[in-house]
């Protein structure tokens, strides 16, 4: 069987532009290469490296970088990365919070929680609240626990999904020290104030 070939084509003169962001002892070297409808852009930096390539950004990739959100251009970046598990203290905080949102929205929907409804969000506040030795329980099972009280309550599951991770600090680090000032740099050059809603979704 034929070994597989391994290619490298080195393409000369290719236009790439550099753009150095410093903020302290924070850094970032970003490499944007454009392409016939998008560009490749790749970020070396001291929060990590990122980077993607858009087949295509609907226009200017000035006006589009500098004009993506950060769910958006660091979700495309970053990747998998982009979130991280919610320690255990941040985890039993959030699930609380959810069992105060759920509450106000029964109230919204409806204008009164009736008993049942109480007794589950209370059960569940209890458990949330009990000593049970929370730093040897794996937040999975702290969950399920969570589920059992709360009864089936639909929106348990839901509260699963959504509250288990948080946006990675590097992540976080990165779009607010490094890429707010490199898209402000970029933004005068394609953009008037009149002219900067957020984007996002518009390339691919």
């Amino acid at each position: 069987m034929a070994e597989p070939v391994t290619i490298v084509r080195e393409q000369p003169g290719e236009v790439v532009t550099l753009f150095s962001v410093r903020a302290g002892w924070e850094w970032a070297s970003i490499f944007v290469r454009p392409l016939d409808e998008g560009a490749e852009v790749v970020a070396h930096s001291s929060f990590g490296t990122y980077g993607y390539t858009w087949g295509s950004m609907g226009g200017d990739w000035r006006k589009f970088l500098s004009s993506c959100t950060r769910e958006y251009a660091m979700r495309k970046m970053a990747g998998q990365a982009y979130d991280v598990p919610l320690d255990r203290d941040e985890f039993i905080m959030a699930m609380r919070d959810a069992v105060d949102d759920e509450e106000k929205h029964i109230i919204d929907a409806w204008g009164i929680v009736d008993s049942d409804q109480e007794r589950r969000l209370n059960l569940c506040r209890d458990a949330l609240g009990e000593e049970w030795g929370w730093e040897d329980v794996p937040l999975d099972a702290l969950f399920w626990h969570f589920n059992e009280t709360a009864n089936g309550a639909p929106y348990a599951m839901e509260l699963y999904e959504t509250k288990m991770t948080k946006i990675n600090p590097q992540v976080a680090g990165f779009w607010e020290t490094i890429w707010t000032p490199f898209a402000d740099h970029l933004r005068p050059e394609t953009q008037t104030k009149a002219d900067r809603a957020p984007m996002g979704g518009e390339g691919r």
